[in-house]
């Protein structure tokens, strides 16, 4: 009885050892299968996209100053960078006075989905005003604003005009922000300045929006109740060196008026 007890648990020990064998072998298969799994490989490639260096606002053309020196090369990830990326201001000009849709942040890459060709029913409704500036809205004649070529985002120099108590002119205010621009015409490509349509939208007035610091805003109110008001496109570039009040006498020059003078007071005697 003792020896069938021994065997029958030599038994069991012999079968638990090859069953243990088994998952043992199995275990290590398991091992070997995942250590011969392909693991995938990280794209490190990295490429040079052209990113914006300051918020710039929208309407703000591709190939404007404004945007040009405010724009510099960052290399970013292969697998981050977006099919229209802009990689080069060669690119950046070459899309030429096409506008930004929206403003961008800085730190932004710049695309060129980010930029279209405002049209009458694309215009941009208004730009952001910028902290601590005031906002003030006047109507103008067409042809005191650049015959309705104007767009949010757009500046402007304040060019003013006095009959009372003598004739005199000057620019008043410079890089004033248009902030929104509505009328007949607002937000027309130039390229549809020849349509009838167009032509007789710029016969028309225009309400104007623009930002200003609170002592511009004094200036501005004084043009309009007692003066004239002429606005002209201002860019980035643009160079104001030797501005000056006009009058009569250094518009014609000093010899002309005392011609005229001398003539108009002959004629009288």
């Amino acid at each position: 009885m003792k020896a069938k007890r021994k065997l029958i648990g030599l038994l069991m020990f012999a079968m638990l050892f090859v069953a243990g064998g088994a998952v043992l072998v199995l275990s290590g298969g398991d091992d070997g299968g995942s250590a011969a799994v392909e693991q995938p490989i990280e794209d490190t490639r990295t490429t040079q996209v052209l990113t914006v260096t300051a918020d710039i606002q929208a309407g703000v053309s591709a190939n404007s100053s404004t945007l040009l020196s405010a724009v510099t090369l960052q290399e970013v990830p292969l697998t981050a960078v977006a099919s229209d990326a802009i990689d080069s201001v060669e690119k950046l000009q070459a899309l030429g006075d096409v506008k930004l849709v929206d403003p961008v942040a800085i730190g932004t890459p710049l695309t060129e989905s980010m930029f279209a060709a405002l049209t009458f029913n694309q215009a941009i409704e208004s730009v952001e005003t910028p902290p601590g500036l005031l906002r003030m809205t006047f109507n103008i004649e067409s042809q005191r604003v650049l015959g309705g070529n104007l767009r949010p985002g757009d500046h402007i120099a304040v060019i003013a005009s006095y009959t009372d108590p003598t004739r005199l002119s000057h620019i008043v205010l410079s890089n004033v922000l248009v902030t929104r621009f509505e009328g007949d015409n607002a937000g027309l490509v130039a390229e549809q300045a020849n349509t009838e349509a167009v032509a007789a939208a710029q016969r028309g007035s225009y309400v104007v929006t623009v930002a200003v610091d609170a002592p511009s805003a004094e200036k501005l109110t004084h043009v309009l109740e007692y003066g004239k008001m002429w606005l002209a496109a201002q860019p980035a570039d643009a160079n104001l060196d030797g501005i000056a009040v006009q009058d009569v006498t250094s518009v014609l020059g000093a010899e002309i008026v005392s011609e005229i003078v001398t003539q108009t007071t002959g004629a009288a005697g």
